[in-house]
C-alpha cells in the first residue's frame, strides 16, 4: 500500500471519531426509554468518561487494526508496527510522528 493512501485511510479512521455523547440502550426517557445519554464515542459507543480518556481510546481501540496494513508500508518507512510504546499518549503522539514522517517523504 502506498504511504499516501495509508496516510489518507488513517486521518480519515481518526476524524471518525470523537469525545462527545451517545444513547445508551434503551431508548433515552426523552425518546420514551429507560436509556440514558452517556458521554462517549458515538462511532464506536464506548463510553469515555473523561478527556484524558479519549486520546487512549484512539491509541488502544481505533489505530490498532491498522498495524498490520502499516506493515505493508515502503521499506525504509516507519511503521506504526515497530514502535515500542509506553502509555496511550505515546501512541498518538507515536502515530502522529508517523504521521508526519509519512507526509514528508510521499511529497
Amino acid at each position: 500500500m502506498q504511504k499516501s493512501a495509508l496516510l489518507a485511510v488513517l486521518q480519515q479512521e481518526i476524524r471518525r471519531h470523537d469525545f462527545s455523547h451517545f444513547v445508551d440502550e434503551p431508548p433515552s426517557v426523552a425518546q420514551g426509554g429507560h436509556g440514558v445519554v452517556v458521554s462517549g464515542c458515538p462511532t464506536c459507543r464506548n463510553r469515555i468518561n473523561t478527556t484524558p480518556q479519549f486520546p487512549d481510546h484512539l491509541a488502544d481501540n481505533v489505530l490498532p487494526p491498522w498495524r498490520s496494513l502499516s506493515r505493508t508500508t515502503s521499506r525504509g518507512a516507519p511503521s506504526l508496527a515497530s514502535i515500542k510504546l509506553v502509555t496511550a499518549s505515546e501512541a498518538v503522539a507515536g502515530s502522529l510522528i508517523m504521521l508526519a514522517s509519512l507526509t514528508r517523504s510521499s511529497v
